[in-house]
């Protein structure tokens, strides 16, 4: 008997820490906005091209934020590079941001499909929505860390790809 408890107690623990790493998902997604922010080094312009994948269906938003901070990646959208919102018109999508310095980003997604600003969970905590991380890093309690979902871009542009993920 003593066991069991022990076994439901961890569990409990374990849904508790997932619902807290989706909770930052719904920060990003709470403080998107629809322009591009960036601050940029005159002369040092790296483009950064995104091709999302496995969108569920061609509505609502999809939210895409740029993190250089591995501590604010992915619970402090305000700490965030670059933000986009877009318009989901299709299941796959191409998003660019022109303006990057070269340097090492972590990337977070959130496909809004509601389009009400905030991620939407199921009754158990469980995202409703997609999301997706650079380097399509694991979600296992949680997202990925900032080394997981670090994303190199070069002087000379780079191409990456991230396939959306829905419970």
């Amino acid at each position: 008997m003593h066991l069991r408890l022990r076994a439901v107690s961890l569990h409990s623990m374990n849904l508790k820490y997932l619902i807290g790493a989706f909770a930052s998902l719904l920060a990003i997604s709470a403080k998107a906005e629809t322009s591009i922010e960036t601050s940029v080094p005159v002369g040092q312009k790296s483009p950064l091209t995104l091709d999302i994948q496995g969108l569920r269906a061609p509505r609502g938003k999809l939210v895409v934020s740029v993190f250089a901070d591995a501590k604010a990646f992915p619970s402090d959208p305000a700490k965030a590079v670059a933000k986009q919102e877009i318009e989901i018109n299709q299941t796959e999508m191409r998003v660019s941001f022109k303006d990057l310095p070269a340097g090492d980003y972590a990337i977070a997604l959130h496909h809004d499909e509601n389009s009400d600003g905030k991620m939407s969970y199921n009754f158990v905590g469980m995202p409703k929505e997609g999301f997706g991380f650079s380097r399509n890093g694991k979600v296992i309690f949680g997202p990925p860390s900032f080394a997981d979902a670090k994303l190199s871009v070069s002087e000379e542009g780079t191409k990456a790809e991230i396939k959306m993920k829905y419970f």
